[in-house]
């Protein structure tokens, strides 16, 4: 049994993490992300924004006129667990009170969460088993952890995150390509301002329509 390092609550994250009440493990769930290559996924979810090109008239996009791969890893990553504690501590308590649930999934690693508890938060964008072969490629190339999840959105931990301009960019194209909302659907982001924002950022949040 894999144990999750976050949590799932139906208004905020917390330290532990759960699918909805009563809801046993989806069988299989971790077979499907195996299934799914989620840089292939990526790199075709590119060349499908390239066809549309959507975004704002204000906002410039990403810099790319190719797909330029998956992000490098840093050439060390930090202690995953005690970035994802640390995490922990810093976001629960800024939550309201009462609205924390702790939660324990049997899933062979963190990414596979939200697969294997069968959320549908991303569902109007992504099948869950794309969402966790994604992150399964950030929790090996930066340490990512899931902490939590609420109806619509998720929240991880990040060991390694980007620290200077390119990474930060080339992060946030993969940002872009499995969250869309994030940038497109906030009044006040920009492609360029979101990367800016990842820069150290410990913790990532994303938001589903």
């Amino acid at each position: 049994m894999g144990r999750g390092a976050g949590a799932a609550g139906r208004d905020g994250p917390a330290a532990g993490v759960r699918g909805p009440a009563g809801q046993r493990p989806a069988p299989g769930a971790s077979a499907d992300v195996d299934a799914v290559d989620g840089e292939e996924w990526l790199a075709t979810s590119w060349e499908e924004y390239r066809q549309t090109r959507y975004k704002p008239r204000y906002d410039p996009g990403p810099p790319y006129e190719s797909w330029p791969g998956l992000a490098p890893a840093p050439a060390r990553i930090p202690d995953p667990e005690a970035a994802a504690r640390r995490a922990v501590a810093d976001t629960c308590p800024r939550l309201p009170q009462g609205r924390q649930h702790l939660g324990l999934v049997a899933a062979a690693r963190s990414a596979d969460i939200p697969a294997v508890t069968g959320w549908l938060g991303s569902a109007n964008h992504i099948r869950p088993a794309v969402l966790s072969a994604v992150l399964r490629t950030w929790e090996d190339r930066f340490g990512a952890r899931v902490l939590g999840m609420t109806g619509s959105m998720l929240y991880v931990s990040v060991a390694a995150p980007p620290t200077g301009p390119e990474q930060s960019v080339h992060m946030a194209l993969e940002h872009l390509l499995l969250c869309p909302a994030n940038i497109y659907q906030s009044f006040s982001e920009t492609f360029p301002r979101y990367a800016v924002q990842l820069r150290d950022e410990p913790v990532w949040s994303f938001w589903w329509d």
